[in-house]
């Protein structure tokens, strides 16, 4: 009877010890870092697919969110702010809204038509990848665009 016991208790020992390490955050595993996107960039292949942003932007960060500034020979000067907390930003008659996907910032824009912007930031080079969709039917518009730090 004392060897059940014994052997009862070192097993809900170990089993709490397991759950243990298992819920406790490692600290190797730490939360991922947010990219710093500040800087003025200019696309990669020069003004082609770079529409929507145009050639060349500048981006402002703090923690709280970002604001992006450039010219598109569409509509001239632009600027637009993004908060980093999730709150709808109004940039003119587009509602905006951000999340991540790790590393990767998640622009939703709802307006006109709806559309999602996916930046992504590899630091070692200094390039960052910007891909735009249309969420009606999931269409590159025009796709992926490379853009580099000036």
């Amino acid at each position: 009877m004392r060897k059940k016991r014994l052997f009862a208790v070192l097993l809900l020992a170990s089993a709490a010890a397991t759950l243990a390490a298992q819920t406790t955050p490692s600290p190797s595993r730490s939360p991922v870092a947010r990219p710093d996107f500040s800087g003025t960039w200019v696309a990669a292949d020069g003004a082609r697919g770079a529409f929507l942003l145009g050639a060349e932007f500048t981006v402002t960060q703090d923690a709280k969110g970002m604001t992006v500034e450039g010219r598109t020979p569409l509509t001239g000067a632009t600027k637009a702010t993004y908060l980093f907390d999730g709150t709808v930003s109004k940039n003119g008659t587009v509602d905006s809204r951000v999340t991540w996907d790790g590393s990767k910032l998640v622009i939703t824009m709802t307006g006109s038509a709806e559309r999602t912007q996916v930046w992504s930031l590899d630091v070692a080079t200094a390039r960052l990848e910007i891909e735009t969709r249309l969420n009606r039917d999931n269409a590159p518009m025009p796709g992926k665009v490379l853009y580099h730090r000036k």
